[in-house]
Formats: structure tokens, sequence, C-alpha cells
């Protein structure tokens, strides 16, 4: 190639390289800096590329920490927020921080704090980062109200986001203590709660805030400013102050001046009837002692040393605080007024009607205003009985006479709902009420003090449910309900029930005893222990005039049946004939030493023989398994007498030589073993050898 081609080449590629150059010197690529970054002289123009990308010698995260030196420091040292993140990722600024888009993208978005590992920043964990973990108010917080660049567009020179900030209280709330106790707020008020409260301040021990003390904000009982201010305690702690000093007394001089002879110092004489904890000073907590009562002008002597404060001062039920006002001694009298022991009616309304007391107080010469102690004694708290006793001759005047047996009778036990012993209150109806508890009865009307417990079971009887019908006026148990009138009755007492307790019969029912209407069958109250055989169809319903049981049995023994062998043949089936006849019952029906599920005492009576008697021939004429003593034998006869005729019921028929013989002459004496005789009736030989010796062979010859 010529030197002149070779020289066009070059003078082409360097202007190339020069149009390019120059583009490149007048755009920034790949797009416009954030506004932020634009501002910095030194970031404009191509050079400023490697202000933040770095060149050969360091890379971008270098580059950055050059401008962001505090950046860089939590990152060395692995504090704040930078320091948290992974090595690998914070040296990565573009993965979180987007630039060369305008501004269009901020630098710091929700996206950048979940690139860099925390999930939503409203969640972020400060206690991990910056040893302020956020509790109560503060975590209810959104990050601009502590950190108000947090989302900002554009910071100017010198203003950060998240950094810069103290954890002093002080730095974001005024010190109402004006630097008493220092910046230690958090000692006292903690997080979690209202400030006011300081709930996590604790008071002194011999002082501690419980019960009335509690709740109420320092400068309730400190106020802004003076010698017991929270200032002036924070300099110079004082010894807890008085009741007296806080607190105005609503008691009269009088008694005050009484109860300090009683005390050295007067300090103490509060708590002689009020808890320091008690919120309202008021009774029920509240309790005045008996001697200091006593100085009051009433003693609480019996029965008013049992009573508690709001039984007389009805009024301090509410236990409010009365409150400091200069009216506070007159309404402090109108829950205390002072009482004269023995004006009784400026306590105790009087339940009794006028005429009645006006009667006892003629009959008894006395005052009518002295009357309650005929009845009632100062000891009684409830004024009503055991306690009280009204004598006979004043309870004539009610109109129901105490006459026998009602004399003994105390009076809880017709005025049952008194042994509560519980005061009547106080109302306009007290007397209404009091005729609830002691009506006016009639001498005659036992059914207003008495329970029928029969439940009207004789109201349509002939004695219309009189109770004197059965019962004496001294006594109600036992009844004079006798055998005589139970004759009277479908079910005339005999035998053994005429000794029968009346509850054997007439059993509870739905708690009441039931006297009419009862079953008079046998089986009502006794079992039937022979499970309904003589109950058959075919059977006789009555037998002499009684049925039931009563067919069999009487009422005066039950063993004792009114059988005969006839009987037997009748109910059973089974005829009794010879010595069955003449057998006792129990011979055959043996007597059980328990009674068995069904309560029978007796067993049942087999019918065969071999099951009541043994067998004399061991079994030499049982066949196909059966024992028939019949064949042979008969009830009507002895047992040594037999119905067996040797020439209907044996295969071997006597002629004329043998029916002459014994019959122990064949049938002789054997024995089975040594615990075991018997005649041998069979097997026996039939022919004549077995008996007899052939001709020859007897030196006596033949029989």
């Amino acid at each position: 190639m010529s030197t002149t081609r070779w020289l066009i080449a070059f003078l082409s590629l360097a202007l190339v390289l020069g149009v390019v150059l120059w583009e490149w010197r007048q755009k920034t690529s790949p797009g416009p800096l954030h506004p932020i970054h634009a501002a910095v002289k030194k970031l404009q123009g191509p050079a400023g590329c490697a202000e933040c990308h770095g060149g050969f010698v360091q890379g971008m995260a270098a580059s950055c920490a050059t401008c962001h030196q505090d950046v860089q420091r939590q990152i060395e040292l692995a504090k704040g927020l930078h320091g948290q993140i992974d090595l690998k990722r914070v040296t990565q600024c573009g993965t979180c921080h987007t630039d060369h888009v305008a501004g269009k993208i901020e630098m710091v978005t929700a996206r950048s704090f979940r690139e860099a590992g925390f999930a939503d920043p409203d969640t972020f964990d400060h206690g991990k980062i910056g040893k302020f973990e956020l509790n109560g108010r503060h975590a209810e917080l959104k990050c601009d109200q502590c950190h108000p660049a947090a989302m900002a567009g554009f910071l100017g020179t010198g203003q950060t986001r998240f950094l810069g900030l103290s954890q002093s209280c002080v730095s974001c709330h005024n010190d109402v203590h004006e630097g008493s106790f220092g910046g230690r707020c958090a000692s006292c008020h903690g997080q979690s709660l209202a400030f006011k409260p300081a709930a996590t301040f604790k008071h002194t021990d011999e002082f501690p805030l419980v019960s009335g003390h509690a709740g109420h904000e320092c400068i309730d009982c400190h106020g802004k400013s003076g010698p017991t201010s929270v200032a002036a305690l924070a300099l110079k702690p004082l010894p807890p102050r008085s009741c007296a000093e806080c607190h105005a007394s609503p008691h009269g001089a009088e008694l005050v001046a009484l109860e300090l002879k009683r005390h050295a110092e007067s300090s103490s004489s509060c708590t002689d009837c009020h808890h320091r904890d008690d919120e309202s000073f008021l009774s029920p907590v509240a309790k005045m002692p008996p001697e200091l009562h006593k100085l009051a002008g009433f003693a609480l002597d019996p029965p008013h040393d049992k009573a508690t404060c709001v039984a007389c001062h009805e009024a301090i039920e509410s236990q409010k605080s009365l409150g400091a006002a200069p009216d506070l001694r007159a309404r402090f009298k109108e829950l205390y007024p002072g009482r004269v022991l023995s004006a009784c009616n400026e306590c105790h309304a009087s339940p009794h009607k006028t005429g009645l007391l006006q009667a006892v107080a003629a009959s008894q010469n006395v005052a009518e205003a002295k009357t309650c102690v005929i009845c009632h004694r100062e000891t009684d708290a409830s004024f009503l009985s055991p306690t009280a006793k009204m004598p006979s001759e004043l309870h004539r005047l009610t109109g129901f006479t105490l006459d026998p047996p009602h004399d003994k009778t105390q009076c809880i036990g017709c005025h049952k709902v008194i042994g509560t012993r519980e005061k009547l209150p106080k109302g306009p109806d007290l007397q209404l009420r009091f005729a609830q508890h002691f009506p006016g009865r009639s001498q005659q009307a036992c059914e207003k003090c008495h329970e029928d417990p029969h439940c009207n079971q004789f109201l349509t009887s002939a004695s219309k449910g009189q109770c004197a019908a059965c019962h004496a006026n001294e006594r109600f148990v036992p009844s004079e309900f006798d055998l005589q009138k139970h004759e009277q009755t479908r079910m005339p007492l005999t035998g053994a029930h005429r000794a029968t307790a009346c509850n054997d019969c007439h059993k509870l029912q739905d708690g009441v005893t039931k006297y009419r209407s009862t079953a008079t069958a046998c089986v009502a109250c006794h079992a039937d222990v022979h499970l309904g055989t003589f109950d058959e169809p075919a059977l006789p319903k009555l037998v002499n005039g009684g049925s039931d049981c009563a067919r069999c049995h009487t009422t005066s023994n039950f063993e004792d049946v009114r059988w005969n062998g006839k009987d037997h043949l009748a109910w059973t089936g089974y005829v009794l004939k010879g010595a069955h006849a003449a057998t006792a019952c129990a011979a055959c029906h043996l007597p059980e030493k328990q009674a068995d599920e069904h309560g029978r005492t007796f067993g049942v009576a087999p019918r065969s023989c071999s099951a009541c008697h043994a067998d004399p021939h061991s079994g030499q004429f049982v066949r196909d398994s059966v024992n028939d003593c019949a064949r042979c034998h008969s009830e009507s006869l002895k047992f040594t007498q037999t119905t067996f005729d040797h020439q209907k019921d044996s295969a071997f028929r006597l002629d004329e030589t043998h029916v002459k013989l014994e019959c122990g002459a064949c049938h002789r004496d054997a024995s089975i073993d040594a615990n075991v005789k018997l005649v041998r009736y069979r097997p026996l030989g039939m022919r004549c050898e077995d008996c007899h010796e052939p001709r020859g062979k007897s030196e006596k010859g033949d029989p």
C-alpha cells in the first residue's frame, strides 16, 4: 500500500476518535445524575465519573467512602445501619441507591431497606443498631417523626437522614424537672405508659404508694414549688409527712383533745382508727377502738360491740371521700351524729303495732318507752328469738294463748324465719314485714303453723284431714291410729302384720309417706319366691276365701303351708303317697342356709328316686342311663316289698323247683370292693352248671 493511502487511513481514524472523544466529554452516561450529586462540582463532566466509580486504583465503594465518611465508619466499626449489612452487599452501593435517572427514583426508598436486608423501615429494629429499643409510644412513631429527612428527596450540605440524633430524652422532650434529676428520665417514666404517672418510679419504702395514695400524679401531693415539691425533694429527701399535714380533720375539737391525751405526739392519733392506705378514711376499713368510741359519748357495750360501723352509720357505706371544704365538719356530723345510748328509737324503728305496745305498757305498769326490755335483752344483737323471750302473759295479748303443748315450744318453733337472727331492715313497710314473721293466728288453725306431712291424702277421708283424728294435742308422734282403727281400713292387720312397723308397708314416695291407696296384695310387699309357678291360668285364683299368697300361707308364719297330699297333686301334679305323704316338706325341699337370688330358702324337690335315695343295687338295674326304681318298688309299700314278678320281669322263669327257693339262695351277698357290699342280681348265669356241680363232682351229691 502506498504511503498516501496509509496517511489517509490514519487521519480518518483520528478524526473518528476525536468526534467520539468530543461527544463523550459533552455527555454523562448512562443518564443524568440525581440532583444531589449533580450539584457537586467535582462530579460534573466526564472527570466526575471516576470520582464515584473509581479508576484503575480503587473501586466504587472506596470512591463513595471519600464523601460518605460517616457511612464508612459504621462499616468499619460494625455499628449503625450499614454496619449490620453483609460486607459483600454493603460494598455494592448501587444495589440500594439508584442514580443516573435524574432523580426520578430517590436515593433512599423502601426498596433500599429491603435490598439491605431490612423488611420495612417502619418495623426497623433499632435495638440491633443503635442500642435504643423502641417501646411503648416510641414504637408507634413513624420514621420521619424523629428523623425529619428520612425520606427527603434532597439533602443540604452537612444534612443527614438518620444520623446525628441523641438518645437523651431531653433532646426531644422538655425537662419539667429543670435538671433536678439529671437526664435519667427512663429511670422513673420508662417508655411503655403515659409520662405523668412515672410508672417505674419507686416511692420511698417508708411511705409506699398503695391503695388511697396510689394512682396520683406527683404534683398532687408535692406541688410545683415549695419545700415538698419534687424538685426540692430531689436535692434533699424529707421524712414522710403526717396525716394532718395533708388532710383536714372532720372531728370536733373535744374528741381530738381527748384522743391526743392518749398519745405523746399528735401524728399518731389518726392511725388509731384509720389505715393510711384507706382511700376514703371511712368504714368499713376504718375501725374506731371501743375505748375511743366511749370518749365520743356512746359506749360500745353489748349488743353494740358486735355491730359494724355501717349498721349504725348507713350513709358511709359508699366509702367515698368527704373531700376538704369549709363545711367538712357539718358533712361529717351527718354520717356520725352524736347519740345517747338509751335513745333506742333514734336507731331502731319499732315493728310492733301501737296498740300492742300500749297494752303491754298497761299490763306491766311501765312507760311505753321502757317496754322493749320486757321481751328483749340489751345483749341481743338482732332483737329476735331465740334470745328474745315474750312472757306467756304478754303473748296472750297477741290473741294466741301459750297453753300446752305450746307453752314448751320455742319461738323459732312457730316463727321459723327468725332463726336466722337477722335484723329486719328499716323501711316504711317494717310493720308489714314483721307481721309476716309474727302473724296473728287462731288457736284451732293447726295448719297455719304445721305443714301437712301427708300432702292432703286424708282430705277426702272421713277425718277430712283433721289432725286430731289420728294425733293428740300433746304430741304428734306416735299417732293414735291403732290396730282397732286399722280394722276399719281395707287391710285389717292379722298375724305377723300386727307386729310390723308402719313404714314397712307405707313407704316414702316422692318424699311423702303413702297411706291412701296402699296396695293390699301380698306381692306388693313380698317377692314371689315361686317365680309365678302358682299363677298359671289353670290354677285356682281363690282358695278358701284367700287369694294371692293367702291361698296356701297364713299371715302368722310363712312356713305354715296349708297343704295336704291332694293339694300337692292339684298344685304340682305330683301325688304324695305312702311314706312320701308322711314326710316333712323340708325332707324333699331341702332348706338353704342362705336365700338364693330369688329369695328362696328351700330347694326345688327332684322327681327321680335316685336324687333323694341311694341305689342299694349299685346300678345293676340302670337302663339307658336311667335307674327307674318304680319298676320294682311302689310308694305305697315298704321298700323291701317289691312288685317284681320273676315270671314276667325276668328272663329266667322259675320252675316248680326254683319257685320254692328263697331269693337269697340264688341272689347272694357279694363285694365289689372293701367298701361296697350288695346283693347280686345281675348278671347271673342261667345254665344249670352256673349254680350246680356236675354229677360225680360233689362228694355229697347234688343238692
